[in-house]
């Protein structure tokens, strides 16, 4: 597994793999929306997402943005989704 810490603000997203996509969709001071592959979670500091082959932990909310934890095998690409265009 490899550890990767990418900030993101609401609106921001990352492709994960061939077919994922991890979206912040609202960012405020003790929670943070975010959608993994169209489904809604609510996720607080410290909580976990988990997707096929990848784990997502809120670790830093705060100004807007908020610190994510990506936790993956080495063969599933993480972009951010502006190096995309």
């Amino acid at each position: 597994m490899s550890n990767l810490v990418l900030s993101r603000k609401a609106g921001e997203s990352v492709k994960i793999g061939d077919t994922g996509l991890f979206q912040v969709l609202e960012v405020h001071p003790a929670k943070v929306y975010v959608a993994l592959n169209n489904a809604r979670v609510m996720l607080r500091l410290g909580n976990s997402v988990v997707g096929d082959n990848i784990k997502i932990t809120c670790s830093v909310i705060g100004k807007g943005q908020v610190k994510f934890l990506f936790e993956a095998d080495r063969s599933v690409s993480i972009v951010r989704s502006e190096l995309l265009r």
